[in-house]
C-alpha cells in the first residue's frame, strides 16, 4: 500500500509484528463505527463494510431480519433515520479506515486489522453534534445486530444514564472502545480535573493519544490502572496509542492526516480484532487487564503494544481501594460514629488489575510506630474468595474487626496498614494501603430531648438531625456567667402551640446564646428565630 510508510502508528504499537507472526485478520470480528457515518464506497474500504446479508438478500421495503430497521444492509443511519449511513462530515472515515481499511491492496494505506467487517453507524450530524439517546440507539444497534468490538470516537464531560446502561448491556457481548477526549484535562482529585465519558467507564477501554498536549489523560499520580475518582474510585482511562498526524481514509476516495484521541482509539479497536481471532477464548476483562499491564509507560499512560498484551502470560494484581466501615454488630447504635468501647467492621473492596487468581485474603495491622493501646484488632485477616480477571471483590460478611479502647479521646486517629494478597507464599501481595479510623468522643444526639440538658464546654456535642425539644424541656449552654436558655419548648416561642418542635441549632449570634430556629413537625414551616 503506497501510504503505509507513513503509518508510523502501526509500528510504534507492534501492530507490524501480529500482521508477520500471527495474522492480517480473517474476517470474523464485525467492528461499529458509532460516529458521522463512513463512506461505505470508498475504495479502500468497500470489501470490508459489514453486510446484513439477511436485507441484502430479502424483499426491498421490508424488515426480513426482523431487528425493526427496514433495509439495513450496511448499518444505520440514526440521524436522518434510513439504511445510508454514509459520512457527511470526514471523521467517522477516517476512523474507520485507521481500525479497518483493506490491507495489501495496492492502493492507500492499511487498517490495523486487514480483513475486518467494518458496521457503520451513523450517531452524529455533519456539524460533529450528537445527542446521548442518539448513540445509546446506535450501541444497542451494534450490539443487538453482532458487532463484537464497538469504537466510539467521541467524549463529553456530562454522564448520560441512558448511554451508561445501553453500554452496560452491549459489555456483555462486545469489548468497548473510546477515546478519552482532547480537553487536556486530567481524570483524578484535583481543582481542575474532569471525568470524560463513556471512556472514563471501568468496563469500557478508555484510550488517550501518545505523549499529545490536547489528550485528556488519568491524573499524573495515579498512572492508567487506578485513579481513586468517582463510583468504587474506578474511573480511568486504560491505554494510550499515537494520535498525531495520523494518516487515514476520507470520504470520496480521499486520505487526509488529523489528530486527537479519535485516531488513537480505532488503532486500539482494530488491533483488538486481531487479539480476539488469535485469543478467542480470552474474557473481555481479562483482554482489558493484558491491555493495560503490557504496555510500555511513557508518563501520564500506557503506550499500548499488542504482540505484548497477545503473547504475556497474565498474573494476579491485587490492590484495596476503598473500604466501608460499619459500628452495627453487637447491637451497637450503628449511627456512623466510632466510639470508645466500640467494635468497627472494615469491609475492604478489592481490584484484580490483570489475571484471576484463587484463595485470596485481607489483612490489618498497626501502622508503624501507631500507640496500640488506643484499639485491639480482633480479627486481623479474612478470606474473601477467587477473583476473575480484572474483577472486583467485596465480602459483606467476614470482616475485619478493631475494638476502640476505652477512654480515648474525641478527634484522635488510629493508624492502621490493609494488605491484600494470594498465592501460599503471598507471592501476589499488594503494597501496604494506609487506612486511618478517627475516634468520636462525644455526646451523639439522635433523638426526643424530653428533659432539662445543659451544654458544656468541656466536650463535643453532636446533633446527628433536627433534635425535638419535648414540650417543658430546655436545652441550655453553659456560659462563663452562669447558664442560658437557648432552646424551650414554651408557650410563649412556640406562639401557643403545644406541640413538639424540632431545633436546629446554628451558628453563634451576636448575643450570649445560639441561634436556633424552630420547624413544626407537622408543617414544616420555621416559627421563630432567637
Amino acid at each position: 500500500d503506497p501510504l503505509y510508510s507513513s503509518q508510523n502508528n502501526i509500528v510504534q504499537t507492534n501492530i507490524d509484528d501480529v500482521w508477520e507472526q500471527y495474522t492480517t485478520g480473517d474476517g470474523s470480528q464485525v467492528i461499529a463505527i458509532l460516529d458521522t457515518g463512513v463512506d461505505y464506497t470508498h475504495p479502500d474500504l468497500e470489501a470490508n463494510i459489514w453486510i446484513n446479508e439477511a436485507e441484502l438478500n430479502g424483499v426491498a421495503g421490508y424488515d426480513d431480519d426482523e431487528n425493526g430497521y427496514i433495509d439495513d444492509i450496511r448499518g444505520w443511519d440514526f440521524i436522518n433515520i434510513d439504511n445510508a449511513p454514509l459520512d457527511d462530515n470526514m471523521h467517522g472515515t477516517h476512523v474507520a479506515g485507521i481500525a479497518g481499511a483493506v490491507g495489501n491492496n495496492g492502493i492507500g494505506i492499511a487498517g490495523a486489522a486487514w480483513n475486518v467487517k467494518l458496521m457503520p453507524i451513523k450517531v452524529f450530524q455533519s456539524t460533529g453534534q450528537g445527542s446521548s439517546i442518539t448513540i445509546a440507539e446506535g450501541v444497542e444497534y451494534a450490539s443487538n445486530n453482532g458487532a463484537t468490538i464497538i469504537n466510539m470516537s467521541f467524549a463529553s464531560a456530562a454522564e448520560s444514564i441512558t448511554l451508561r446502561l445501553a453500554l452496560e448491556n452491549a459489555f456483555a457481548t462486545a469489548i468497548l472502545v473510546a477515546a478519552s477526549g482532547n480537553n487536556g484535562i486530567k481524570i483524578g482529585k484535583c481543582s481542575n480535573c474532569q471525568e470524560f465519558y463513556p471512556a472514563a467507564y471501568s468496563f469500557v477501554i478508555g484510550v488517550e493519544a501518545e505523549n499529545a498536549g490536547f489528550s485528556n489523560t488519568d491524573a499524573f499520580f495515579d498512572g492508567p490502572i487506578q485513579t481513586n475518582w468517582g463510583p468504587n474510585r474506578l474511573y480511568n482511562y486504560e491505554v494510550a496509542a499515537p494520535g498525531i498526524d495520523i494518516i487515514s481514509t476520507v470520504p470520496n476516495g480521499g486520505y487526509a492526516t488529523l489528530s486527537g484521541t479519535s485516531m488513537a482509539a480505532p488503532l486500539v479497536a482494530g488491533g483488538l480484532a486481531l487479539y480476539k481471532e488469535i485469543n478467542p477464548d480470552d474474557s473481555r476483562e481479562l483482554i482489558l487487564g493484558n491491555l493495560i499491564n503490557t504496555g510500555e509507560e511513557y508518563g501520564l499512560g500506557t503506550n499500548y503494544d499488542l504482540l505484548a498484551a497477545i503473547e504475556v502470560v497474565p498474573l494476579p494484581m491485587l490492590t484495596i481501594i476503598s473500604t466501608e466501615e460499619r459500628d452495627e454488630i453487637d447491637d451497637q447504635n450503628a449511627n456512623g460514629f466510632w466510639e470508645p468501647g466500640e467494635t468497627i467492621e472494615i469491609l475492604p473492596l478489592v481490584k484484580n488489575y490483570w489475571g484471576p487468581t484463587e484463595d485470596v485474603r485481607i489483612g490489618i495491622e498497626f501502622a508503624e510506630f501507631e500507640d496500640q493501646s488506643k484499639a485491639t484488632i480482633i480479627h486481623d485477616e479474612i478470606q474473601v474468595g477467587s477473583m476473575t480477571a480484572y474483577s472486583t471483590l467485596q465480602d459483606l460478611n467476614e470482616t475485619l474487626k478493631i475494638t476502640i479502647a476505652n477512654g480515648v479521646s474525641n478527634n484522635v486517629d488510629i493508624g492502621f496498614e490493609l494488605r491484600v494478597w494470594s498465592g501460599p507464599d503471598q507471592q501476589y501481595i499488594s503494597e501496604p494501603i494506609s487506612f486511618v479510623l478517627k475516634v468520636t468522643n462525644a455526646v451523639i444526639f439522635t433523638d426526643y430531648i424530653t428533659e432539662d440538658m445543659t451544654i458544656t464546654n468541656d466536650r463535643e456535642w453532636i446533633f446527628q438531625n433536627s433534635m425535638v425539644v419535648a414540650n417543658g424541656a430546655h436545652l441550655m449552654r453553659a456560659r462563663s456567667s452562669g447558664t442560658g436558655t437557648i432552646a424551650t419548648a414554651c408557650e410563649e416561642i412556640l406562639f401557643g402551640e403545644t406541640e413538639d418542635y424540632s431545633v436546629q441549632i446554628g451558628e453563634l449570634g451576636l448575643g450570649d446564646y445560639e441561634t436556633v430556629s424552630y420547624t413544626h413537625l407537622r408543617a414544616h414551616e420555621t416559627k421563630a428565630n432567637l
